[in-house]
């Protein structure tokens, strides 16, 4: 699917359309404190491994506005909607803000509002979901604020610092996030 959003501070533009370090998307897939969260974990994926994740569902880079830019040429991480269902209309998302300055400025909740708006506007996605490890507080801040709700654990499904720990399993619906919408408007508005 071949989609380009744009947003305040940042463009989502698919993987192949712009040129891109493979080399920089391993070291964040493998650095510690970017993947320590990930359920793909400290893997050496090759260039083709990487050619094929983003050919699956939709894989949008997360890319500065020129104003915003320092270095990577404004590349500072990935979104996707995967494990999409068309016929029951469903999907998984996934982001990594590989970029770790970048971490914390809210990049993350601008490209997620991006995706989010278009998989439940033009897509017409009923539902969307998500895992997140529960020691993660910042993923979990993040989807709460973003409307997602708790739907489930599966306990003990991930290790981190050598403990296991649980998997929190979250989703938003589509008239969620339009009555989330409108409400942050008319705040905006009033």
């Amino acid at each position: 699917m071949n989609i380009e959003l744009n947003g305040a501070r940042l463009d989502l533009i698919p993987l192949y359309e712009h040129k891109i370090s493979y080399c920089l998307w391993r070291d964040w897939l493998t650095d510690p404190k970017v993947n320590r969260y990930m359920m793909s974990g400290l893997e050496r994926p090759s260039r083709l491994d990487l050619i094929e994740y983003g050919e699956e569902g939709i894989c949008l880079g997360i890319f500065l506005h020129p104003i915003y830019k320092s270095k990577n040429d404004g590349w500072i991480g990935n979104i996707r909607l995967h494990q999409i269902n068309k016929e029951q209309r469903t999907a998984e998302l996934g982001i990594m803000i590989g970029d770790k300055e970048r971490w914390g400025q809210g990049y993350a909740t601008e490209a997620c509002t991006l995706l989010l708006s278009h998989a439940f506007g033009k897509m017409n996605l009923h539902r969307v979901g998500i895992g997140v490890v529960c020691k993660n507080q910042g993923g979990l801040a993040l989807w709460t604020k973003l409307g997602f709700r708790e739907e489930g654990r599966l306990r003990e499904a991930f290790w981190v610092d050598g403990k296991a720990c649980d998997v929190i399993r979250m989703g938003l619906l589509q008239r969620e996030w339009f009555n989330e919408d409108s409400r942050r408007s008319s705040s905006a508005i009033g």
